[in-house]
Formats: structure tokens, C-alpha cells, sequence
């Protein structure tokens, strides 16, 4: 169990935990239609403020991101390195 609230702000497109101030750890996405004729949702960018970074806040993002993208039935993208990375681990089980 983690201390961080992960917010959706679909009019952004992003999953965020909001930080000291104005500072925000964020994930961004984008919607398209995929080649089956699905939704697929594209993971493009994962940010976490420097003094914020080793506490885990990019795999919070993901897993808040992928659990939403897997119950709406969306295929999920990943643009973003790490998003790739965590998409690519979990495939494998």
C-alpha cells in the first residue's frame, strides 16, 4: 500500500499524483482506434520530479493506468520507455 492518491484527469489525458505545490508526477495517454476496430489507449510519457524519483511514483502511475485501460477493454500502447517496460513484464508474466 502506497501514501499517493493517483487522480484521472481525462480532459488531459493523464494520471497524476499531485506533489508539493504546483510539482506533479504524471502519466499521459492518448486514445485511437486500433487496427481491430478497438480502442487502444498509447502510454507516450511517464514524468516524475527529480527530488520525487526512487520512491516508486512511475510504477504507482502504471499500474493505475494499466487497471483503467483494462477494465474499459482497451489495448494497451506504450510509447513511453517505461510504460514498454512495465507492459513488457507483465506479458511475461
Amino acid at each position: 500500500m502506497n501514501d499517493y492518491e493517483v487522480i484521472h484527469n481525462q480532459l488531459d489525458r493523464e494520471f497524476y499524483i499531485g506533489l508539493n505545490g504546483d510539482d506533479k508526477a504524471y502519466i499521459r495517454y492518448r486514445l485511437a482506434e486500433s487496427q481491430a476496430g478497438t480502442i487502444a489507449v498509447d502510454f507516450y510519457t511517464t514524468y516524475v520530479p527529480d527530488e520525487y524519483r526512487g520512491k516508486s511514483l512511475a510504477g504507482i502511475l502504471v499500474e493505475a493506468a494499466f487497471a483503467w485501460a483494462d477494465e474499459n477493454e482497451y489495448e494497451i500502447k506504450a510509447s513511453c520507455w517505461y510504460a514498454e517496460l512495465k507492459l513488457k513484464k507483465r506479458s511475461n508474466g
